[in-house]
């Protein structure tokens, strides 16, 4: 067995780092990770420029978050270009993309193409995969009322128009699909009940904005209609996340009792709580107009960014319990760090080493482009990459879009603009192998020399704590083999696996998570 090496130690993982953090993933999806070490220092690598003529209508300036699927490709939209406009101009409605790791791009859909009668146009948010093994995902606008569509697409590329927003826009009745709110800015997620959930940015009673339910076949029940009434909150841009509790948890970039946003709770049947009202004063400089996406931590808090702040105006990272608590982790040019960039768009992702990665929009240490970040979960902050700083040539800027930690544990992104066309960009940031630890060396720190001799102890497949966890998935998460695991851990354990892909070997962690929940 030595030849297999440790994979989470160098990237600091623990048993609630690592294990907490896959069953998030994809449902019944295979994770691999090569076993050629830890990760020391990183790379900046363009992977595809938008509308360089390498394939034809691409599209232009990428929004959303992309996913990567157990096909091992990523798949995101682009709001603008593709067929209906001109490759020279950047002009066009959008486009659905599928991506190789190494970069190669095939169009699965080019919006309003005439294949699909008023299919929407200009997707802000990025896709997710259904338990089906089918995509979902929504448009700002277009559709039968020309405010957005709700959409389902085969992995072929056909797609299906689930709902139109905003029809019979004349009628104002909260909760009826007569009134069911326009202009769907974030992404769906799908639940533990197999429903999709999501938001719309206007629409409503108050054009405020709506939270919604829609079941596989379409049909769509409002949840919560925004109204202003008594702080509620308006115009919400991020996409739900389900909580442990079976709740759902999201924000708004307006509204409020300050009028810069909040943080809110919806149960299944539409019961919302606002838990915290930023720029409210409870909390010092705690950021106003959360925009991005939100993500639950290892330790059951969530984390994401506001846009601005009011110390500097420049934009937070904060992280909030389930109960509203909250607690502002960095605030961008505070000084802390020289050219930490300024008003991050997207939210944060949690990597498997139990950092936090995202991006800003502008700021660092050239042209005001922006920068790609890590922040430990203590709030220091390190800057991975220079938007524009000329260490990569034509490397985009301005990235309003999350990242993901791809399966070879390398994160991947867009930009919007910048790129060898000035119509964006996708990136890759992949880390350097370093030195790790092979399993005998890991039986060399737990066992003593009898137990080393007694492969019943101390073997790959050895269960010396009678807490059905071997040996050998315990090295492979870096966890103590002399002391028990509790049934919330062992529960949370994927199911290991060998597999070789182009003559490397990898490890395979099949795992589940709740239906809907992404990266």
């Amino acid at each position: 067995m030595s030849h297999l090496k440790i994979i989470n130690n160098g990237l600091g993982c623990s048993l609630e780092g690592l294990l907490r953090f896959l069953v998030r993933g994809v449902v019944a999806t295979v994770c691999c990770f090569a076993l050629d070490g830890s990760v020391h220092g990183q790379t900046y690598t363009i992977l595809h420029n938008f509308g360089d003529g390498s394939v034809t209508n691409d599209g232009a300036n990428p929004s959303g978050t992309m996913i990567q699927v157990s096909d091992g490709n990523f798949y995101g939209t682009t709001q603008s270009g593709g067929s209906t406009g001109n490759s020279n101009n950047g002009s066009g409605l959008g486009t659905i993309f599928k991506m190789t790791p190494q970069g190669v791009v095939t169009i699965l859909h080019n919006f309003l193409d005439g294949s699909i009668i008023q299919d929407g146009f200009t997707p802000q948010g990025g896709l997710i995969q259904g338990t089906d093994g089918n995509f979902y995902g929504t448009t700002f606008g277009g559709g039968s009322a020309n405010r957005g569509t709700l959409f389902k697409m085969t992995p072929q590329g056909t797609v299906t128009i689930l709902h139109n927003c905003g029809r019979d826009i004349a009628f104002y009745s909260d909760g009826s699909p007569a009134n069911d709110g326009w202009h769907p800015v974030a992404g769906l997620i799908q639940g533990t009940d197999g429903n999709f959930y999501g938001t719309t940015a206007g629409g409503g009673s108050s054009d405020a904005g709506t939270v919604f339910k829609m079941t596989l076949q379409g049909a769509v029940t409002i949840l919560h209609d925004f109204t202003l009434i008594n702080n509620s909150g308006a115009s919400p841009s991020g996409a739900l996340i389900q909580g442990p509790d079976g709740n759902f948890y999201g924000t708004t970039s307006g509204g409020g009792s300050a009028n810069a946003g909040i943080f809110f709770k919806i149960t299944s049947q539409g019961v919302m709580t606002v838990l915290h009202n930023f720029g409210d004063g409870s909390i010092p400089n705690d950021g106003r107009i959360p925009r991005g996406n939100m993500v639950q931590g290892l330790d059951g808090n969530f984390y994401g960014t506001t846009t601005l702040s009011a110390s500097n105006g420049l934009g937070t990272i904060f992280k909030i319990s389930l109960q509203g608590a909250v607690t502002i982790l960095h605030g961008f040019t505070d000084g802390s760090i020289v050219n930490d960039g300024r008003f991050p768009y997207a939210g944060v992702v949690q990597g498997f080493d139990g950092n936090f990665y995202g991006t800003t929009t502008q700021g660092g240490s050239t042209n005001d482009d922006g920068t790609v970040f890590k922040m430990t979960p203590q709030g220091v902050l390190t800057i991975l990459h220079n938007f524009g700083d000329a260490t990569v040539s034509n490397d985009g800027f301005n990235s309003r879009s999350g990242l993901i930690q791809g399966l070879d544990g390398n994160f991947y992104g867009t930009t919007p603009v910048g790129g060898s066309t000035n119509f964006g960009t996708v990136f890759k940031i992949s880390f350097r192998p370093s030195p790790s630890m092979t399993f005998r060396q890991w039986q060399g720190i737990f066992f003593n020399s009898v137990q080393l001799d007694n492969l019943a102890i101390s073997g790959p497949e050895a269960i010396p704590q009678n807490d059905n966890i071997s040996n050998l998935l315990k090295y492979l998460f870096d966890v103590n083999p002399v002391l028990p695991m509790g049934p919330l851990d062992r529960a949370a354990l994927p199911t290991p696996g060998l597999t070789t892909i182009g003559g490397t070997k990898y490890v395979t962690l099949t795992y589940r998570q709740n239906a809907g929940q992404t990266g």
